[in-house]
């Protein structure tokens, strides 16, 4: 996705934030999280590229109020079926618009394999409030499709979709792309 930089830099919770430079010391990127199964810094690093900052920061200079896609869910890794399993999800967002239930195993987004909560934080991030993204998932054992339009992050989400309310049980998992691994993502499945 071109909106992250990967980056082998070690990110650990408490010091993401930091730039992300060049050979010639230019600002390429500011590192944000880490997709790791040992919760350490060793994993795939991510950066935000310096014209997403720049973007951002000129929003927020001019008194704007900066938005971000929005899926409206949380999830957790699934191994069977391989993917993203949903957790929740809340009433009146995307997914729920567009059916996913939870229960629901994510495997694709947009034709690109979907193996972890990260991922699926990185394919909605990557897009702006408004796109339609397509999400294949798995229920019941069939393969379904559903295009989702993204709502915007300023939805106050409290309530859950009919069928889209937590299982027992399930482990939980929020996040931005709701990483129950505990990368400290912002919630909702963004």
């Amino acid at each position: 996705y071109t909106d992250m930089i990967q980056t082998d830099a070690a990110i650990n919770p408490g010091n993401s934030g930091g730039a992300l430079v060049n050979d010639k010391g230019e600002l390429i990127g500011i590192n944000t999280y880490i997709s790791s199964t040992s919760q350490s810094s060793a994993g795939l690093g991510f950066a935000i590229p310096s014209s997403t900052v720049q973007r951002v920061a000129e929003q927020i200079i001019a008194g704007k109020t900066v938005t971000h896609a929005f899926l409206g869910i949380t999830m957790t890794a699934s191994s069977d079926p391989s993917g993203v399993a949903i957790t929740s999800v809340y009433k009146d967002t995307g997914a729920a618009k567009a059916g996913l239930q939870t229960g629901d195993v994510i495997t694709k987004i947009d034709g690109k394999t979907m193996s972890s909560p990260s991922d699926v934080s990185i394919a909605v991030s990557s897009q702006n409030v408004g796109d339609t993204i397509e999400i294949t998932y798995m229920r019941g054992g069939s393969e379904h499709t559903a295009a989702v339009t993204l709502g915007s992050d300023e939805q106050n989400v409290q309530e859950y979709a009919e069928n889209g309310a937590p299982a027992q049980n399930n482990g939980g998992g929020n996040g931005n792309g709701g990483n129950s691994g505990g990368f400290g993502f912002n919630p909702f499945g963004r």
